[in-house]
């Protein structure tokens, strides 16, 4: 008796440890999941591959072949987005040169007409293509395009002046 008595003292004094691999991923809205199987991970969850040991548990990093699946998914969006701002620019590019074609008309227009009338309605349409270059501008500062872009559509749309006496010259 005295023998099993010291053999489960002995026993009861070393700590009985399990070990697992544990695996993460990021869920679409935000939230932390983790599993042991990576199999198991939820649609669209993105896996991180992080490695910490100590405390109660470690994390294991996640499998590179799981990891490739993702990148190249992402790799893809990414390559989608940039052709997509291109060929937003490329329209920005193709109304601005569209506004300033119509500004020079009309203002050359206005220039030689010998009508009162003619100079009024092509002042209101020299006014209506300044409201468009506005509306395109305003349009321009909200896309998440590069500055460098930016900066070229302005500079087409500059012949069109912004000051308001300038429908006189």
């Amino acid at each position: 008796m005295v023998k099993i008595i010291v053999f489960l003292v002995l026993v009861g004094m070393f700590p009985l440890t399990a070990t697992a691999e544990i695996y993460r991923c990021r869920a679409v809205e935000g939230a932390l999941v983790f599993t042991d199987d990576p199999a198991r991970f939820p649609a669209g969850c993105v896996p991180e591959a992080r490695q910490t040991s100590g405390g109660w548990a470690s994390f294991v990093e996640t499998p590179s072949y799981m990891l490739s699946d993702y990148v190249a998914v992402g790799l893809e969006r990414v390559v989608a987005e940039a052709e997509m701002k291109k060929q937003l620019v490329r329209e920005y590019r193709a109304i601005a040169s569209a506004l300033v074609e119509d500004y020079q008309r009309a203002r050359f227009q206005r220039l030689h007409s010998t009508f009162a009338r003619d100079r009024r309605r092509l002042v209101a349409i020299i006014r209506e293509i300044k409201v468009e270059r506005d509306y395109l501008l305003e349009e321009i500062a909200a896309a998440r395009i590069s500055t460098a872009h930016r900066n070229e559509i302005e500079g087409i749309l500059s012949p069109i002046p912004f000051r308001a006496s300038s429908l006189l010259s």
